[in-house]
């Protein structure tokens, strides 16, 4: 698909002002999303997974991140480059 359907625009939209973020693998690349949340959140970030499945390049990947004296499960997925 060339162009995102409207209700998924604005679904990118809120995401970008809460917990998604851009990246891009070189200079000359084109952007993906990648979307990253606690597993608290995990009916969350299914659903936004599941939203927009024909876009994703990724399974939904579990991490753990070590911080001082405590241990963060994360869960994230990232978008095929657009």
């Amino acid at each position: 698909m060339k162009y995102l359907p409207i209700y998924l625009g604005n679904s990118l939209i809120g995401i970008l002002l809460s917990n998604g973020e851009l990246e891009r693998a070189s200079k000359t690349s084109n952007v993906r999303l990648s979307i990253n949340m606690s597993f608290n959140n995990y009916p969350c970030i299914f659903y936004l997974y599941n939203l927009f499945e024909p876009y994703i390049d990724t399974n939904l990947k579990s991490m753990n991140i070590y911080n001082l004296n405590k241990i963060d499960s994360t869960v994230r997925f990232k978008l095929i480059y657009i």
